[in-house]
């Protein structure tokens, strides 16, 4: 039931710290910049300290320091020293790319046969010779995607990575019947205006539905490290059969994704059992769901009987699985 989806967009969003670090990867004519309580920081490789050209600017939080490298100044690991901290970067030649991508803490990243795992920050970087490369990622909960990217010499792509995933509330929907699609949201960054277009087939309909089952206008803001879920609801035409490939768009990540949606004329009894509604004596699809003891009661008494909406006889085994299901669910 779950089509798990990623996408990744251009935003890219500062760390809050007290102390920024430098960028992880800096090109050989870049300069490093740290953020400090007011010390001059000390840049070293390796062993040796070398003589930076820094640059002062007052800030709120502290002081913005840039260093310029002095010719000499080879490539590799760097670190600068900031009072009691270090904080190390790397140096790399002008004609590579760099690819930096901020997603969840756990991440795993793979590019041009490279993989790496996503710091508490969540980023993931590659240092990659120009051309065009498949980026593999995988989020801790499972979502994977895969993008080509093209990257010049001296191009650096920041990328930030959101995991999505949509989660129909039945395998199949009916005709002329509303039906739920949950849309969860894992960003690490806030996402202020989170809008979603849907390119609908002919006669569909979507809403989004907010709390107490009210329709909103707009969505709901996404914000950073917080799993959100929202309620989209179909109205699938009472013509409607077969599978459908709905393209959703979301601009503030610049990607899309696409969901396959299933329309027959009938269901499994134990989807209409989780969907039926005791108290309206009908089927709502446009609801989560799930088992209740209502529900149970009222399947208990339609053991080999054909129900309303389903494809084939309910059974006892059907009740025994849907019991375990409640039983499992306290």
């Amino acid at each position: 039931m779950k089509t798990p989806a990623l996408l990744g967009g251009l935003l890219w969003a500062a760390v809050g710290l007290a102390v920024e670090l430098p960028q992880p990867v800096l090109f050989v004519n870049e300069m490093v910049e740290v953020i400090t309580a007011g010390e001059t920081p000390r840049a070293f490789h390796g062993a040796r300290e070398y003589e930076l050209g820094w640059s002062a600017e007052p800030l709120a939080e502290g002081i913005r320091w840039r260093g310029s490298f002095p010719p000499d100044a080879p490539l590799g690991p760097w670190y600068v020293r900031t009072g009691g901290t270090c904080f190390s970067f790397l140096r790399v030649p002008a004609d590579r790319a760099i690819l930096l991508l901020r997603g969840i803490p756990g991440m795993e990243c793979e590019a041009a046969g490279e993989a790496r795992v996503a710091d508490t920050t969540g980023l993931c970087w590659f240092v990659l010779p120009p051309g065009t490369h498949l980026l593999h990622a995988e989020f801790p909960d499972g979502n994977e995607v895969e993008r080509e990217l093209t990257l010049a010499a001296g191009e650096r792509r920041e990328l930030v990575l959101a995991s999505l995933e949509l989660e129909p509330v039945a395998p199949v929907a009916l005709p002329g019947h509303p039906f739920l699609v949950v849309l969860r949201v894992v960003s690490p960054v806030d996402v202020p205006t989170f809008t979603l277009a849907a390119e609908l087939p002919p006669g569909w309909e979507m809403r989004i539905r907010g709390p107490c089952r009210k329709d909103w206008p707009c969505l709901p803001p996404v914000y950073a490290g917080v799993a959100t879920e929202i309620e989209l609801v179909f109205e699938v035409p009472p013509d409607a059969l077969g599978t459908y490939r709905v393209p959703l768009h979301i601009p503030a990540l610049d990607d899309r994704l696409i969901l396959e949606l299933a329309v027959a004329p009938c269901l499994d009894p134990m989807d209409v059992v989780r969907h039926w509604d005791v108290e309206a004596g009908d089927l709502d699809l446009g609801s989560r769901g799930g088992v209740g003891f209502a529900q149970l009661l009222w399947a208990a008494a339609q053991v080999g009987k054909r129900l309303p909406y389903s494809c084939r006889t309910f059974t006892q085994k059907d009740l025994e699985a849907l019991a375990a299901e409640w039983a499992s669910e306290d």
